[in-house]
């Protein structure tokens, strides 16, 4: 429990006051939560936008009934978000799948919140884990605080709303993560929760939460948290083994991965940019290359790209940079992604069979390839210090 626990006190969405403002930010954290604890049972409408860009960006609903004992701690909830179905009937957690026909049961909802965070947010936003004296205690000795601010206040789905935000600067990853929640006056309940993360002036990711209605009821039928799996349906242990399976008979169909170090030639492929013009590693010598293996699925690779656009500003036609585009869902639209997100670089799509043929373990991977077409350097994930880094080996490799 000191996981859920220590996330609620992150969440910053457990919030709720008096009609008039609480003398600070922590008075109304520790208001909300004993508001909260007073209400026997909810239901809720929500609404989920999230993606890395106009292209990615997902609008997603769920609805949330919940209901929970007087010290806190006893609860029951269920929740339906697209093809998803969960319930806790107080002991046992169930989750159906009913597009891929798989179900998860557990007793632990540690191991749940674990294993799908997503839907453990949910429970995080609404219910009280703790009793109020330990949730106090928490807050008063918290000092992530300090940057909050009060906003104005507004008017979210006619609920009147406090209003407060807060910025901060991961300077290890470069990053600013923007967090603004609102918190109805009357209910205690939050009524949106926006948050962004931006690179300087690049957005890489937006993730918001709106309550577009919060009911309070006296009672909820057992029944109502109880699922029944239907017939047919694997467990999700089962499903993910079946998942593996296709993955490894799609790789025994395909490539031998092959390793290389510093100094190895770089074996030859051809993919097609997105205009469908055909680009062989071949034809690329006599200039170093710069290979960047990416998806529009992949947060660190957006975070990457501004670094990576740095080094073709400066460089310019003396190298190339190719993005490769891999393991892209259906629908998406590289060429597109990367426009919104001011890349000038070309990329190249459908590129899994060159990952594989390249042993690209992770994403974002860059390779940087001599003028003879020999590995120069290669780097798996983000690094704040990339553009530094792939200049001074550029330079060194004219």
């Amino acid at each position: 429990m000191k996981k859920i626990a220590a996330s609620i006190l992150m969440c910053c969405a457990l919030l709720a006051c008096s009609e008039q403002r609480p003398k600070d930010i922590k008075d109304l954290f520790k208001e909300s939560f004993k508001k909260r604890t007073t209400v026997q049972a909810f239901r809720a409408d929500l609404s989920y936008q999230t993606g890395f860009s106009e292209a990615t960006l997902k609008n997603e609903k769920e609805s949330l009934i919940a209901e929970f004992a007087e010290n806190g701690k006893d609860f029951k909830f269920y929740s339906v978000n697209g093809d998803n179905q969960v319930a806790f009937n107080g002991k046992r957690l169930t989750v159906i799948n009913n597009k891929d026909k798989w179900f998860f049961s557990t007793e632990n909802p540690q191991e749940f919140a674990q294993d799908l965070q997503r839907k453990a947010r949910v429970i995080e936003n609404f219910l009280p884990f703790l009793k109020y004296e330990e949730y106090a205690q928490g807050i008063d000795s918290s000092s992530q605080f300090k940057d909050f601010v009060w906003e104005a206040d507004t008017v979210v789905n006619s609920e009147d709303s406090y209003h407060i935000s807060n910025k901060s600067f991961d300077e290890r990853l470069g990053l600013d993560f923007y967090s603004n929640q609102l918190i109805s006056k009357k209910s205690g309940f939050p009524t949106a929760i926006l948050s962004v993360v931006k690179n300087g002036d690049h957005l890489i990711q937006v993730d918001n939460m709106l309550i577009n209605k919060v009911e309070v009821v006296n009672d909820i039928e057992d029944k109502e948290f109880d699922l029944q799996v239907p017939a047919g349906y694997m467990t999700y242990e089962e499903y993910v083994t079946a998942q593996n399976q296709k993955e490894m008979e799609k790789a025994a169909e395909t490539i031998t991965p092959v390793e290389m170090k510093e100094g190895d030639l770089v074996p030859d492929w051809t993919l097609k940019d997105a205009d469908g013009k055909e680009i062989s590693l071949s034809s690329l010598r006599g200039k170093p290359v710069i290979l960047d293996f990416w998806g529009t699925w992949c947060i660190w690779c957006v975070v990457a790209m501004p670094k990576i656009e740095e080094v073709y500003q400066e460089f310019g036609d003396k190298i190339h940079i190719y993005g490769i585009s891999c393991r892209e869902p259906e629908g998406a639209n590289p060429k597109e992604f990367l426009k919104e997100k001011k890349v000038s670089y070309p990329t190249l799509v459908d590129g899994d069979k060159v990952a594989q043929l390249l042993n690209v373990q992770g994403y974002p991977t860059l390779y940087v390839i001599g003028k003879d077409g020999k590995l120069l350097y290669q780097h798996s994930g983000y690094d704040k210090e990339l553009d530094k880094n792939l200049s001074k080996i550029l330079k060194e490799n004219l």
